[in-house]
C-alpha cells in the first residue's frame, strides 16, 4: 500500500529565507562572471604591461639623445687638437708620416710638447661632452706602447673652474698637471704591451675602420669610424668605462692616433634612474650589448636597481636557458623556481646606417617581478571577493533578521488597535482572557494619554512659533491629517485649500514637488525618510523645506513632520560662499580652486588644455602712491576683465591665488594650436582694462602670465601649477607685462630656484658657517684681517651662489643680508681674534633696518670698527639706497671695500659713487698678470688713482709666487689667494716661505734708495 507523503510545515522566516538566499548567491555569481570574464583584469594587465613599456622607451630615447648629442659630439675640440697637433709638428718641421716615424727620444719629445698643447682642449671635452674620461693617444698602432694624454672626470655634474676636480690617469712625467690631481693608478704611456688584442680595440677599431673607409672613398669623416667598446677595465682597476674613440686625422689624411671619451659604469647607472619604472624603487634598469635573441652578458651589463641583480642571480641558479615569451611588447620570463620576470626591451641606435660597426648596438632592457607589477590587480582582485562576501554575510544577516519580524503572529488585538479611530478615549472591548484584557487596558490608558501629550506638543509649537508642522495618513483607508499651521510651514497655496485635501490630493501634491528635491535619504531599515525641498514660495521667496517621514504598520500607515529650515540653509550658503569665493573679486579663493581643480583631474577625459598663472604688475607703486583702496581696485579691474573674457571660454575654472595673482585653467580643446589661440585672447583683454586714479590719471592695468599645457607638460595639476609659476617667474623677471609658455629645459636648470621650503629653513635655524681667507700685508707679510666666506650645512645648496639666486628669487635677500652680518660677526667675535679686520660681504641692494642696525651697535660697540663691508657685484642699488647703507655703515665705525673690481657692476662709476676705503682687485685681472702687460697697466693705474685718494688696494686670487712679485711691484696694499693660505673654518696661518717672499719682494721693489 503506497504510503501518502505528509508535507511538513514550514515556517515564515524558512520559506522567505532560503529562496533570498538563493537570489544572493546567484546575484554574486553573475557579479563575479560579469568581472573576470569582461576582459577588466586583462584591460588593466595589458594598461599597467603598456606603461612599464613605454617608459623604457622613453628612457632609450633619452639615452640616446645624450649618447648622440653629449657622448658623441666630439667636433668642437676635435679640431682644436688637430691644429694644435699640426702647429707642434711645424715648429719641429716634421710631417704626420715623418713624427709617427721617429725614433723614441725625438718622438718622446716631440709628444711631450703635443701632449701640453692639447691639454686644455681634451679637459674642455669633459666639460662639453658630459663624460667620465677624455683621451688622445699618438702612434701608428697598437703595437708598442704609445705616448697619449688621459683624464678623468669622476663626477661630470660639479665643475671646478681650476680643473681641481679632474685626475691625470696617463701622461708623460713631464706633463703639467697644475691643479689636477694624478691617479693612484697613473700610467707614463698607454700599456698596450702590457694588454690584451681586445684591450687595443678601443686603438685598433677605429684606426682600422678609417683605413677601410678610405680606401673606398676619398674623404671619410672620422665620425664614422668611430666605435663604442664594451665595459672593461681600461687603467683604473677599480672602474669599468666603455669608451668611444674615433681616429685622430691629420690635415693629409694620416691617421696621427685616436681621441676619445669614456663613460664609467658608475656614471651610467646614475642616468638610469629606475625609480621611474616603480614607485618603490622594486624594478631595474640594465643596459647591455645584446642580440636580437636576447642573449645578455651579465659582464658587459649596466645594472641599476636590485631586482635585475635577483634575475641574474635566479638564473644562474636555475640553470635559465634565456628563453622567453613575449607578451604585449613586454617578455615574460619564467624561472625554473616559479619566479617569473617582466623584461621590456629597446635598441640603442648608436651607429649610423652604413657604418662599419652599425650591426653592433646596445640593448636597454627593464626587469620587474611579475608579481610587483600586478600587485595593484592583485589587491583590486582580494578587495572585490572580500567585499562580496561581506555583502552576502550582510545580505543573508538582514533577511534573517527581516524574516524573524515578519514571522511573528498578528493577533486580532494588533488588527483592531491598527484599524482605531484617533479619538481622546479608545475602547477595545473585553476579551475575556486576562492577560490580553490587561494589554489592552493599558493600550487605552496610553492611547488616552498620547492624545492629551499630542494636543499638549501642538500646542507648545503653536506658542514658540517653530516652522514645524506635522502630518499622517494611511494608505488603505484614505485618511490623512494635517496640521493647522501646515500651510504657514510649506508656503505654498494649492488651488484646493489644505483643509479640504484628501490623501490623493496631498499624494499629487507631494509629487508635484518631486522636481524640486536638492537632498533625500532613505533608511528602509528603520522604514525612515529625509526630502530636502527647494523652491519658491508663494511670496516668490526661495524657500527651503525639510521632510520627516516614518511609516508604521507595514508601511500603510506614515507619520511626518515638515521643517521650514530656510534660515539655516541661508546661513550655509552664506557660510559656503564665504569659504569658497574671495570677498574682493567675487571668484573661487584659493582652497576652492585647489578643490574643483583636483577633481576636475580625477574625471579625467579634458582634452587638451592650459594652466595660466597671472600676476598683477606694479601693485606695490599703486599701493604705495594712491593707497590700498586703489590698490584693491587696480585687483579688482584685473578680475572682473578675467570674469568677463571667461563668459566666453566654455570649459574653464579659475579663482584667486593671492593678492596679486590669479590662475585658471581652460580645458576641453582638440589642438594646441586652438588652446594657444584661447591663452592669448585672454592675456590681450587684460589690455584694455584701466584704473581711473586721483588726479584724473588712468593706469593701464598690467598683467604678467605663465603658461603650461596640458598634457604635454604634465598631466598633473600640482605640475602644471609648478611649472605655470615657474614660466610667469621667468617673464617677470625678463618683460614684464608679457606672457611666457613653460620651458622645460630652463625649468631644469634653474629648478633649484623653486626650493622655498629649504630657504625658509636654512634662515630660520641659520644653517650657515663661515671659513675664513687671510688678507696678508704686502709690507710686513703679516695677516691684516680674514674674509668671511659663507658655507651652507643645508644640503639643497652646493654654494653661497646657490642661496643668493634662491633667496632673490622668493624675495628673502633682505633676510639673508642680516643672517650675513649677525651671524659671522658673532661667530668671528667668539674666536677671540680682536686685533684682525673681518671682511663681510653684502648686498648693495639690500640694507639693514633702523633697529637691526642699532642693536647690531648694541651688541658689538666699538668692535665694529674691525669691520669692512665688501659690496659685491650682484644687485646694485640706487644712488640714495647706496649713499643711506654707506652712512649707516661709517655711523658705527666701520670701512667699506669695493669687492670684484673689474668686473659686473663694480666699475670706474661705482668707485667714484661709494668712494671705499678698500678696492678688491677682480681674480680676472690678477690672474697671469705676471704674463700680460696690458694686465699690469690697468692695476698700476688703479694703485695709482687709489693711493692719491687714500684707497688701499687688495690683489684677489694670487695662485703663484710670480703673480706676488708682480702684485706687490705693481704696488698693491693687501693680498688673498691660494698661494697665500686657503680658507678654512679655523682662521689659518700664513706659511713662512711666503712671508719670506713677501718682505723679499717688497724691499726689492720699494726700499728707499
Amino acid at each position: 500500500m503506497k504510503k501518502t507523503r505528509i508535507k511538513k510545515n514550514r515556517s515564515i522566516m524558512t520559506k522567505i529565507l532560503i529562496p533570498v538566499t538563493l537570489v544572493f548567491v546567484l546575484q554574486t555569481a553573475i557579479f563575479i562572471c560579469a568581472v573576470f570574464l569582461s576582459g577588466t583584469f586583462d584591460k588593466m594587465r595589458y594598461d599597467k604591461q603598456t606603461t612599464f613599456y613605454n617608459q623604457t622607451a622613453s628612457r632609450t630615447a633619452t639615452m640616446e639623445n645624450l649618447v648622440a648629442n653629449k657622448w658623441m659630439n666630439l667636433d668642437y675640440n676635435y679640431a682644436k687638437i688637430v691644429d694644435a697637433t699640426e702647429a707642434q709638428l711645424e715648429k719641429y718641421n716634421l710631417t704626420a708620416s715623418e713624427f709617427l716615424s721617429l725614433e723614441d727620444d725625438r718622438l718622446e719629445e716631440v709628444s711631450r710638447q703635443i701632449i701640453r698643447q692639447i691639454s686644455t682642449p681634451v679637459a674642455d671635452t669633459l666639460r662639453i661632452s658630459y663624460a667620465t674620461g677624455a683621451m688622445v693617444v699618438l702612434g701608428k698602432d697598437a703595437s708598442a706602447d704609445r705616448y697619449g694624454l688621459y683624464l678623468r672626470d669622476n663626477d661630470p655634474d660639479a665643475n671646478a673652474a681650476d680643473n681641481s676636480d679632474l685626475t691625470v690617469e696617463i701622461a708623460p712625467l713631464s706633463f703639467p698637471s697644475g691643479n689636477m690631481m694624478s691617479s693612484s693608478y697613473r700610467k707614463y704611456k698607454f700599456p698596450f704591451s702590457e694588454n690584451t688584442s681586445d684591450w687595443a680595440k678601443f686603438f685598433d677599431n677605429p684606426t682600422a675602420a678609417y683605413k677601410q673607409l678610405a680606401a673606398e672613398k676619398d674623404t671619410v669623416p672620422h665620425s664614422r669610424a668611430g666605435w663604442w667598446s664594451p665595459l672593461r677595465f681600461l687603467n683604473n682597476e677599480s672602474v669599468k668605462v666603455a669608451t668611444y674613440t674615433v681616429p685622430l686625422l691629420a690635415k693629409d689624411g694620416t691617421v696621427l692616433g685616436v681621441y676619445g671619451v669614456d663613460i664609467s659604469e658608475h656614471f651610467l647607472s646614475t642616468q638610469l634612474p629606475f625609480s621611474e619604472l616603480n614607485e618603490h624603487g622594486e624594478a631595474s634598469y640594465c643596459l647591455a650589448l645584446a642580440t636580437t635573441d636576447l642573449q645578455v652578458s651579465e659582464k658587459e651589463a649596466v645594472p641599476s636597481g636590485y631586482s635585475v641583480k635577483e634575475f641574474y642571480t635566479e638564473i644562474a641558479q636555475g640553470g635559465f636557458d634565456y628563453k622567453a615569451v613575449k607578451e604585449n611588447d613586454i617578455y615574460r620570463v619564467s624561472m625554473k623556481n616559479g619566479s617569473v620576470y617582466c623584461l621590456a626591451s629597446n635598441n640603442l641606435h648608436v651607429y649610423d646606417k652604413d657604418t662599419p660597426f652599425e650591426a653592433e648596438s646596445w640593448l636597454l632592457f627593464s626587469v620587474i617581478d611579475e608579481d610587483v607589477l600586478f600587485e595593484d590587480i592583485r589587491s583590486i582582485t582580494q578587495t572585490i571577493l572580500g567585499f562580496l562576501a561581506l555583502a552576502f554575510v550582510i545580505g543573508v544577516a538582514v533577511v534573517f533578521l527581516v524574516c524573524y519580524l515578519f514571522s511573528r503572529p498578528i493577533t486580532a488585538l494588533t488588527d483592531r488597535v491598527k484599524t482605531a479611530a484617533v479619538a481622546p478615549t479608545m475602547r477595545f472591548g473585553s476579551t475575556s482572557i486576562k492577560e490580553i484584557d490587561e494589554l489592552t487596558g493599558a493600550i487605552e490608558q496610553l492611547s488616552s494619554r498620547v492624545f492629551e501629550a499630542n494636543s499638549k506638543f501642538e500646542k507648545t509649537i503653536e506658542l514658540t512659533d517653530m516652522p514645524v508642522a506635522s502630518f499622517e495618513y494611511d494608505v488603505n483607508e484614505d485618511y490623512l491629517f494635517l496640521t493647522e499651521n501646515f500651510p504657514e510651514v510649506i508656503g505654498l497655496t494649492p488651488e484646493k485649500p489644505f483643509k479640504e485635501f484628501s490623501f490623493e490630493d496631498f499624494s499629487s501634491f507631494i509629487g508635484r514637488l518631486r522636481p524640486y528635491i536638492i537632498q533625500q535619504e532613505d533608511s528602509p531599515a528603520e522604514k525612515q525618510s529625509l526630502i530636502v525641498y527647494r523652491f519658491k514660495d508663494s511670496g516668490g521667496q526661495t524657500r527651503w523645506v525639510e521632510m520627516r517621514r516614518v511609516k508604521l504598520n507595514d508601511g500603510k500607515r506614515t507619520l511626518g513632520v515638515i521643517n521650514n529650515v530656510t534660515a539655516s540653509y541661508r546661513e550655509k550658503e552664506t557660510l559656503l560662499f564665504e569659504r569658497n569665493f574671495d570677498a574682493l573679486c567675487g571668484i573661487y579663493n584659493r582652497r576652492a580652486f585647489s578643490e574643483k581643480l583636483s577633481k576636475l583631474f580625477e574625471n579625467g577625459g579634458l582634452g587638451i588644455g592650459a594652466f595660466m598663472m597671472f600676476d598683477i604688475d606694479n601693485l606695490k607703486y599703486i599701493n604705495d602712491n594712491y593707497g590700498h583702496d586703489f590698490g584693491d581696485r587696480y585687483i579688482q579691474s584685473a578680475a572682473n576683465s578675467l570674469v568677463e573674457k571667461f563668459k566666453t571660454v566654455p570649459k574653464k575654472i579659475y579663482g584667486r591665488r593671492s593678492g596679486d595673482e590669479f590662475y585658471a585653467f581652460i580645458y576641453g580643446y582638440e589642438s594646441l594650436d586652438e588652446v594657444k589661440k584661447e591663452v592669448k585672447e585672454i592675456h590681450d583683454s587684460f589690455r584694455t582694462v584701466s584704473l581711473a586714479v586721483t588726479g584724473g590719471e588712468t593706469i593701464r592695468v598690467r598683467v604678467s602670465g605663465g603658461v603650461s599645457l596640458y598634457p604635454q607638460d604634465s598631466a598633473d595639476c600640482e605640475s602644471l601649477m609648478r611649472f605655470a609659476d615657474f614660466a610667469m617667474y621667468e617673464i617677470k623677471t625678463t618683460a614684464k607685462g608679457e606672457l611666457a609658455y613653460y620651458d622645460s629645459n630652463i625649468y631644469e636648470k634653474n629648478r633649484f630656484l623653486m626650493k622655498s621650503e629649504d630657504l625658509f629653513n636654512l634662515l630660520e635655524n641659520e644653517l650657515v658657517e663661515f671659513h675664513y681667507q687671510p688678507i696678508v700685508s704686502l709690507q710686513t707679510g703679516e695677516i691684516y684681517g680674514y674674509e668671511a666666506l659663507m658655507r651652507s650645512l643645508a644640503p639643497a645648496f652646493k654654494s653661497p651662489q646657490d642661496i643668493f639666486n634662491v633667496a632673490r628669487y622668493h624675495y628673502r635677500l633682505g633676510q639673508l643680508e642680516k643672517l650675513t652680518f649677525f651671524k659671522s660677526i658673532k661667530d668671528f667675535t667668539a674666536l677671540g681674534i680682536s686685533d684682525r679686520r673681518l671682511f663681510i660681504n653684502s648686498v648693495p641692494s639690500q640694507n639693514l633696518k633702523d633697529e637691526e642696525w642699532e642693536e647690531l651697535t648694541t651688541l658689538y660697540g666699538k668692535k665694529l670698527e674691525n669691520i669692512v663691508v665688501e659690496f659685491t657685484e650682484y644687485e646694485r642699488a640706487s644712488y640714495n639706497a647706496m649713499q643711506y647703507k654707506l652712512k649707516r655703515i661709517r655711523d658705527c665705525g666701520a670701512y667699506v671695500a669695493l669687492d670684484d673690481y673689474g668686473t659686473g657692476y663694480n666699475g670706474e662709476a661705482i668707485l667714484l659713487e661709494c668712494f671705499p676705503d678698500f678696492v678688491k682687485i677682480d681674480i680676472l685681472l690678477v690672474r697671469n698678470v705676471d704674463k700680460d702687460a696690458e694686465r699690469q697697466k690697468m692695476i698700476s693705474n688703479l694703485v695709482e688713482f687709489a693711493k692719491a685718494r687714500k684707497m688701499r688696494c687688495i690683489a684677489e686670487g694670487v695662485e703663484t709666487k710670480e703673480e706676488l712679485e708682480t702684485v706687490i711691484r705693481l704696488g698693491c696694499d693687501f693680498v688673498q689667494g691660494y698661494y697665500v693660505a686657503r680658507p678654512a673654518k679655523a682662521p689659518p696661518a700664513i706659511p713662512e716661505k711666503q712671508q719670506t717672499e713677501i718682505k723679499a719682494f717688497y724691499q726689492k721693489y720699494h726700499s728707499k734708495k
